[in-house]
């Protein structure tokens, strides 16, 4: 992964993409500002780069063969799915 990093054209097409899942991220973020009225302590992009760097290291240390003893990863990704679903229905 690194190493395809140092490559140009490699890096460059990793940027894009990590920055469409960025602008996802951002766009929801703002959506559910809109939606629930609320004000955050930092831009919806400060946050969508949080969010999006949390899943990156994830994925790294999943790919990476971190075993879930050490860290559960899927199992956070899955309570994070459950506390969103929870806050979709009370909606």
């Amino acid at each position: 992964w690194s190493a395809g990093l140092v490559d140009p054209e490699l890096a460059k097409r990793w940027r894009d993409t990590q920055r469409g899942w960025r602008e996802l991220i951002v766009e929801r973020v703002e959506r559910w500002q809109s939606e629930h009225d609320v004000q955050l302590p930092m831009s919806s992009r400060a946050l969508a780069t949080v969010i999006a760097n949390l899943f990156e290291g994830a994925e790294t240390e999943i790919l990476a063969g971190v075993e879930p003893h050490e860290a559960p990863h899927l199992e956070a990704l899955e309570a994070i799915g459950d506390l969103i679903e929870r806050a979709e229905k009370r909606r």
